[in-house]
């Protein structure tokens, strides 16, 4: 999987980040347990430094708040959340 991940990182990232929420591979060394990163709180703090916070989905286009804000307004309804990466879609929550 690793060697996967490096030759489709640059032309294919949607198909690595399903790969890697799927099976967790490769394996990335965790800054919070390492304590490397003391200046990024979002990498070194225990909540965040998980798998499942990979991002989740694409956010929606910006054309769709602009040119229909009533179904953009629709869409973050049946979405349970924000428009944010890190919003998990139907099938992901438990």
């Amino acid at each position: 999987m690793t060697q996967k991940y490096l030759a489709q990182n640059p032309w294919q990232p949607f198909e690595v980040t399903n790969d890697y929420r799927r099976t967790g591979l490769p394996f990335f060394e965790n800054p919070y347990l390492e304590g490397l990163l003391p200046f990024m709180p979002f990498y070194t703090d225990p909540t965040k430094a998980d798998i499942r916070n990979v991002y989740r989905r694409v956010r929606y286009p910006i054309s769709l708040k602009t040119k229909n804000p009533t179904g953009y307004e629709q869409a973050l309804q049946l979405l349970g959340g924000e428009d944010k990466p890190e919003t998990p879609l139907i099938w992901q929550k438990k």
